[in-house]
């Protein structure tokens, strides 16, 4: 009870790119699921595989009614990363036209450095964790490879 009443008052982010509709945060992406009932669409890959499609990870897209309800109820706020020159023209693709920006705000450029460095730092780890994988699949096989190259061998000698 107390974890859902603290849940319900923060606001959720959702950031706006190319006028499409992101949620980030898995703390977010569960309020909005449990409490407001909207489903939206995970877009993302999952870190350790990448390259697979079949089930996928943040960040959950939206749909541009699912954002502007969420907005509208006072349950989020749509975050914009640095781009002043639509600000001020008013011209987002997520709101209507008659409202503008209302309920948009821009992100401070320190804190889309910030996030971009933790995305890297994020990839870094990413790529160690997959490196020593890699190493430990290879060490794991080493006999197989040994006895398959032997074989290799044995079978070329014969011809």
């Amino acid at each position: 009870p107390l974890y859902k009443s603290l849940m319900e008052k923060t606001l959720i982010s959702i950031h706006l790119l190319q006028g499409t509709a992101f949620v980030w945060s898995m703390e977010d992406v569960r309020k909005i699921r449990q409490l407001h009932r909207l489903v939206g669409s995970l877009v993302g890959s999952l870190p350790r595989k990448p390259r697979q499609n079949a089930r996928l990870g943040l960040p959950l897209q939206l749909l541009p009614e699912e954002a502007r309800l969420l907005v509208e109820i006072g349950a989020a706020v749509m975050l914009r990363a640095g781009q002043p020159e639509r600000a001020s023209r008013g011209q987002d693709e997520g709101c209507d036209s008659e409202r503008g920006s209302q309920g948009v705000e821009d992100v401070p450029l320190s804190e889309v450095a910030a996030y971009k460095q933790a995305l890297d730092e994020s990839y870094e780890v990413q790529r160690r964790l997959a490196l020593q994988e890699k190493r430990s699949l290879l060490e794991s096989l080493s006999e197989r490879i040994m006895q398959g190259r032997a074989r290799h061998r044995q079978k070329r000698g014969e011809q």
